[in-house]
């Protein structure tokens, strides 16, 4: 009975890591159609950049000014 039992877990241990190894890939696959589709709205976006300021989590004592696109919530990035 006791090695039913750990062939089961060892079953599956190996699911599981076939299942991670498939995420991790498919992880890898949207983070780059993620960034391919931020860049074609960027490019093709017609911006409507607006400014504002957000409150910093600690205390809420200091805001920091941002810019961003009131049709695709992009950032206008001043750096």
């Amino acid at each position: 009975m006791a090695d039913n039992s750990i062939q089961h877990i060892i079953n599956y241990k190996n699911y599981l890591e076939r299942e991670i190894i498939s995420m991790e890939h498919k992880l890898k696959d949207y983070t780059i159609e993620f960034e391919n589709v931020k860049t074609f709205i960027l490019n093709n976006c017609k911006h409507e950049w607006v400014n504002d300021n957000i409150d910093q989590m600690e205390g809420y004592k200091l805001s920091v000014p941002i810019k961003y696109c009131n049709k695709c919530q992009s950032t206008y990035n001043t750096k």
